[in-house]
């Protein structure tokens, strides 16, 4: 029987080679593409799908810088949701709180 945290191990390891086994193919059919092409062609191929794989990280990569800023764990994390407290993001504002009178009327104060 296994207990939690070894079972745990072994879900984040099928994850991970789940993840990865495509790479790993994909690497394998380009060795043994290349035998096939011209030099100067598979610097070109090599060259743009380098920049291509670095094009697809960008966005993951911002959002993880973009998390660690804005954590509230971080001193300025911690101001920005301040000043969004402060400001009242998202609250809408007050015009009027006249129903109140308007359904409690004239009526004695009991408190």
């Amino acid at each position: 029987m296994v207990g939690g945290m070894e079972q745990a191990h072994l879900n984040r390891l099928k994850e991970t080679s789940g993840s990865v086994a495509p790479y790993l193919v994909g690497a394998a059919a380009g060795m043994l593409l290349s035998d096939l092409m011209h030099e100067r062609a598979r610097r070109s191929l090599a060259l743009i799908l380098g920049c291509a794989g670095v094009a697809a990280l960008v966005p993951g990569v911002s959002q993880a810088v973009v998390g660690q800023l804005n954590n509230p764990a971080t001193k300025r994390g911690s101001r920005r949701t301040l000043r969004s407290i402060r400001d009242g993001a998202g609250a809408p504002p007050i015009q009027g709180i006249d129903f109140v009178e308007e359904e409690l009327g004239e009526q004695p104060f009991l408190g």
